[in-house]
């Protein structure tokens, strides 16, 4: 049987890619190496393909916290909420210290997602107790986030303007907050 020129060329474009990838695949040797380049496929705007990364980073490090948050803001914002909840739990149980507290904080806004809006506020609250009072602009994010919440999800508007007070008393020029209070004490009849 003899081959064409078309069916070479062809076969001959097959096994350069197939060299290139296992080039790739050589060249990572650390689970490191696949969380840079799952970071960077990530930036690029390739969601699977660094979710992949991560996967490959995790077999080679069970443990590897970075992987694991990495894999949850991908799938985060990839809208898979409950994929992205297994990972920030993931990293949670490990106690990644660096980013223990964006892990708390994102499992709540998962929870949130999912309708699961109590586990949501404990979330919140556990996040609110782990957070050094010195990281104002982050302990007043966590506080809005937690007055969304009690006010749209959960109905509690009291409990929301304490929320947003408890904010206010991070960053007390946030206009944005100010505002966001001011809304519900007009919805509340409080102001007129």
């Amino acid at each position: 049987m003899e081959c064409g020129i078309e069916m070479r060329t062809t076969i001959l474009a097959v096994l350069v890619a197939l060299a290139a990838l296992c080039a790739f695949a050589t060249a990572q040797d650390t689970a490191q190496d696949w969380v840079k380049d799952g970071s960077e496929l990530w930036k690029d705007g390739y969601y699977e393909e660094a979710i992949l990364a991560f996967d490959k980073a995790i077999q080679i490090d069970p443990d590897n916290a970075e992987a694991w948050y990495s894999k949850g803001v991908n799938y985060a914002n990839m809208n898979k909420s409950d994929e992205a909840l297994d990972s920030f739990q993931k990293v949670i149980e490990l106690n990644y210290t660096p980013k223990l507290v964006d892990a708390w904080i994102n499992k709540a806004i998962m929870l949130e997602h999912l309708g699961r809006y109590n586990e949501s506020l404990n979330s919140y609250n556990t996040t609110i107790e782990m957070i050094d009072p010195s990281q104002k602009q982050k302990l007043a994010s966590v506080w809005c986030y937690k007055g969304y919440l009690l006010a749209n999800s959960l109905g509690e508007l009291e409990d929301a303007i304490n929320a947003f007070d408890e904010a206010l008393k991070a960053t007390p020029d946030d206009e944005r907050i100010l505002n966001m209070k001011k809304g519900l004490l007009i919805i509340l009849g409080q102001i007129p």
